[in-house]
């Protein structure tokens, strides 16, 4: 069984227990030998690459980087609207910085990814949440409270493959949403870690390249999820009048360029066509292990709604009412099995009975076993936490 333990890793996942929760690549997932051979460039490089590098990352990274993406997303991103930047987490707050008043307002979905309440915390923005249902952030809803008053100065969006969700943000509302922060002034920051692990032919476009001019997104990526976590590097793409706002943070004037060293070796495995090669394996392995969640999901536990994910790494499940995931969790615990219950992932109603599953870290046959220790403890519990109800839809 997968397991992680030893010193590299902050989380540690013991053979035995199938950890549910776990929102990163199965270490078998990992292509240590493609970066391996990139970093024995380094033995060759300019000496200067040690030295405080460029704020927006050196030219040819991001040239390699704008040719990569515009083939990988089927649009053309010219390199002057890329800059380097370190993973997701450490974009979001200085883009948080850079674009929001301190005490001002930040919207993000509900539910949504349960760490970056943290972020925003931290950068002393007061977060108001927007429903979401299964096109994505209500946009209708955020334009309705905002001409009730609310003034916004940063949306958090994630819009492709959802986290927790997984659903997209549809076309006709992420063209609503950039014609709002037009008519009302505010910056749109997309998370979008996964754009590029999609499952069909349908492959997201960045937020990024639909602002036409109007300087009102910056697409937030990384290699976190494409490549390595361990790697710390990402980027933002957006506008240059924006990128240059975003380059005036103290951390970035002070310091230069995040992560040129590995802005290097990262190019190497990009200009080796090594990258494209691994998502496209990510995107196989990927798609077989949420058909195989999926298909646990639905032996299992008929009585649960889901929808079936196009893409990214997780599924968003709910249970009948009166079932509460949080006393699932404890409930499941001594059958060595974790997911993440939904009131960790925001405030709506149902969300008590709402769970979210990743199917990234494990393989097929441990998802379906994660699956069954979930269904075992849910129909060992008390009455009242079965909940009522039989009805299944998949969506």
């Amino acid at each position: 069984m997968t397991e992680q333990i030893g010193q590299y890793v902050g989380l540690q996942t013991p053979a035995g227990v199938i950890n549910l929760a776990l929102g990163q690549p199965a270490p078998s997932l990992l292509p240590l030998a493609p970066i391996s051979r990139a970093a024995k460039r380094l033995a060759d490089a300019d000496r200067l690459l040690l030295q405080y590098g460029k704020g927006p990352g050196f030219h040819d990274f991001r040239v390699s980087l704008a040719r990569f993406l515009s083939a990988g997303h089927g649009v053309e991103i010219p390199p002057e609207e890329v800059v380097a930047s370190g993973a997701i987490s450490l974009s979001l707050s200085l883009v948080a910085d850079v674009f929001a008043r301190r005490g001002g307002v930040i919207v993000v979905e509900d539910p949504t990814y349960f760490l970056a309440s943290g972020i925003f915390t931290s950068s002393g923005i007061e977060m108001v949440r927007v429903p979401v249902d299964a096109d994505g952030l209500r946009v209708d809803e955020l334009r309705r409270r905002m001409d009730a008053g609310l003034r916004v100065d940063l949306v958090y969006t994630i819009p492709s493959f959802h986290n927790p969700t997984g659903v997209c943000l549809s076309a006709e509302r992420r063209e609503a949403l950039i014609a709002l922060a037009v008519e009302r002034d505010f910056i749109i920051a997309a998370d979008e870690p996964y754009n590029l692990l999609y499952f069909d032919k349908e492959r997201p476009v960045p937020m990024a390249s639909l602002d036409a001019g109007r300087e009102r997104v910056l697409s937030i990526s990384s290699f976190t999820k494409i490549l390595a976590p361990g790697l710390r590097l990402g980027w933002l793409q957006g506008a240059p009048a924006l990128l240059r706002r975003f380059m005036q943070h103290g951390t970035l004037t002070s310091g230069g360029a995040l992560n040129p060293v590995m802005a290097y070796v990262v190019q190497g495995v990009i200009d080796s066509g090594e990258l494209a090669a691994h998502i496209a394996h990510l995107r196989d392995q990927l798609g077989r292990r949420c058909a195989a969640l999926c298909a646990a999901i639905e032996a299992d536990l008929p009585e649960v709604t889901f929808s079936v994910p196009a893409g990214g790494y997780f599924v968003w499940v709910t249970f009948p009412e009166g079932v509460s995931t949080a006393q699932l969790l404890r409930d499941a615990e001594p059958l060595d099995v974790r997911f993440t219950p939904g009131r960790r992932c925001g405030d709506g109603a149902d969300f008590d009975r709402s769970m979210r599953l990743s199917f990234a870290f494990y393989d097929d046959d441990e998802l379906r076993e994660g699956v069954r220790r979930i269904a075992r403890a849910w129909r060992s519990a008390p009455a009242r936490q079965r909940g009522a109800g039989a009805a299944s839809t998949h969506g």
